[in-house]
């Protein structure tokens, strides 16, 4: 629209934020709760705390199973997905709490497990909210060298410098660029050709979708163009 050039394609990218944030919630009260049993223990039911954590694990299971292969294409699939895997890891962890604590009754087994699985999943959780943060921020994928950039379009014929580059992503699928090109003298119908040329590079090369060139003659004058 006139008011959203880009869509709402960053969309996903909030939705993930979010999703973040509210995972670090989680992690929190589950920390604040398994430091409280750790030190004041209390008697857990594993009669009862063992059929509801069964049925909860194979519900888990089976929605894990289904948005795994999709979370790979999505950053905010991922994040939900997350979520899924530690309700998964707590019903796994509360079945072999419940067993153990029904043949030893030993208590303390339940919240080392639990901060066992924050550890793991603050790990997961951090990498895809820095992600986040990083798109939000509009910073250079992780995975594309400027510097290299740089190197690769100067070496196309008519090019004497490329200067000015940025380069960021909508979300995880969408990438931008904009710089400046420097070359020497040469018709318009020249520099379509190159600007067509350098878009198939970044395209190909780096999975660039959209880029904005602005060229710059170096030493013309009315008669080159």
């Amino acid at each position: 629209s006139s008011r959203n050039t880009y869509g709402f394609k960053r969309a996903e990218i909030i939705a993930a934020l979010i999703n973040s944030i509210l995972l670090f919630i989680t992690l929190t009260y589950i920390f604040y709760e398994a430091v409280q049993r750790l030190f004041h223990p209390q008697e857990v039911i594993s009669i009862i705390m063992l059929p509801v954590a069964i049925v909860g694990l194979l519900g888990n299971f089976f929605s894990a199973a289904i948005l795994f292969r999709e979370s790979q294409k999505s950053i905010n699939l991922k994040s939900t997905f997350l979520h899924i895997v530690i309700d998964t890891i707590s019903s796994v962890i509360v079945i072999a709490g419940g067993l153990i604590i029904r043949y030893t009754g030993w208590y303390y087994i339940d919240p080392i497990l639990s901060l066992i699985v924050i550890i793991f999943v603050l790990k997961e959780g951090f990498a895809i909210f820095r992600e986040v943060v990083h798109i939000l921020m509009q910073g250079t994928p992780t995975d594309i060298d400027l510097a290299q950039i740089k190197s690769r379009l100067e070496s196309l014929p008519g090019v004497v410098n490329i200067h000015h580059v940025h380069i960021w992503s909508l979300n995880e699928n969408e990438r931008f660029s904009e710089f400046h090109v420097l070359i020497n003298c040469q018709s318009l119908n020249d520099m379509d050709q190159l600007r067509d040329q350098i878009n198939r590079v970044l395209q190909d090369e780096y999975h660039i979708n959209h880029s904005t060139i602005q060229f710059e003659g170096k030493n013309c004058s009315f008669t080159n163009i």
